[in-house]
């Protein structure tokens, strides 16, 4: 073996070590996550107000060998989403919070419209850190 594919072995190894880190950490972060939001969250009922289609790449379990640069990648397919805008008004204070998220399919078991309702799981303390509990949609 000549010292380029030494290196590009190297690289190679280097990716694969980091994409994976890189996942490990996204899984991690995500239940570190939902376990505070469940210790400190509250939870309302809110209002779909807009929804929008768009489409993008979504990434799935697993991993492939691109056959032009030979790197490992995420796979992915074409899928369409949803981003869905609701509110919820504070009784006490009367202040309207805007929720936004993007929903995939899998995410969803009914196709979301304007008048829907979801629970959103909140922070108290700081309203702009939420969840959108997509499964309860109604």
């Amino acid at each position: 073996m000549n010292s380029l594919t030494i290196l590009a072995l190297l690289i190679a190894v280097s990716v694969a070590f980091f994409t994976s880190c890189s996942l490990i950490n996204q899984i991690r972060n995500t239940r570190a996550n939902m376990e505070w939001f469940n210790q400190h969250r509250i939870r309302v009922q809110a209002t779909v107000t807009h929804v929008q289609i768009g489409q993008d790449w979504q990434d799935e379990e697993g991993c492939h060998r691109d056959p032009w640069d030979g790197f490992l990648k995420q796979n992915k397919t074409w899928q369409t989403y949803h981003v869905i805008t609701a509110q919820w008004m504070d009784r006490q204070t009367q202040q309207v919070f805007t929720f936004r998220s993007k929903a995939w399919p899998n995410d969803l078991t009914k196709k979301p419209v304007a008048g829907d309702t979801l629970e959103i799981l909140v922070d108290p303390s700081n309203p702009r850190r939420y969840i959108m509990d997509f499964h309860t949609l109604s």
